[in-house]
């Protein structure tokens, strides 16, 4: 469901604030940035040309981050009103998932990165924060775009921790 205003929802979480019919979807789906939507703005963020078609059939694959990949499972599809995402418990060449990997870092870090293309997602950090934080920013576009998620490169880190 598309609104036809502009309203802005603060969420539970101080980091993120959802804004939702936003003008940027309102235009030609083509027009979609993800690098104007995103508040607070990421630290380093690139558009893609294309666009990730989320639905029903998308599979989130994990190794480490169970949790999350279920949270993610759960939050992404509030965005169409679809039911949870399947979950395979370990990375899988699938068309059209979402990929969580591990960075080999810090497990204490906020730290992600987002990579979306025509193809799936990644998203990669070396700590279950970092992969939280990540969710938050795919479900803050696909609560603003629906299903069609704009393709795009980011990486970031909570500035204050």
């Amino acid at each position: 469901m598309r609104l036809s205003f502009t309203a802005r929802i603060q969420t539970t979480c101080p980091t993120v604030t959802l804004i939702q019919g936003c003008n940027v979807c309102m235009h030609k789906q083509d027009s979609l940035k993800a690098s104007s939507m995103l508040v607070p703005q990421v630290q380093r963020i690139v558009d893609i040309d294309g666009e990730f078609d989320l639905s029903n059939a998308t599979i989130i694959t994990d190794k480490k981050f169970q949790q999350e990949a279920l949270l993610a499972s759960r939050q992404l599809p509030e965005a169409w009103e679809g039911s949870p995402l399947p979950v395979h418990p370990y990375p899988m060449r699938v068309p059209k998932s979402i990929t969580m990997t591990n960075a080999y870092g810090d497990p204490q870090s906020e730290a992600y990165g987002i990579l979306v293309n025509p193809a799936g997602i990644t998203i990669t950090s070396s700590g279950s924060t970092g992969i939280f934080y990540a969710i938050q920013v795919l479900r803050q576009i696909a609560l603003t775009c629906g299903s069609r998620i704009p393709c795009f490169e980011c990486q970031d880190a909570p500035k204050f921790s």
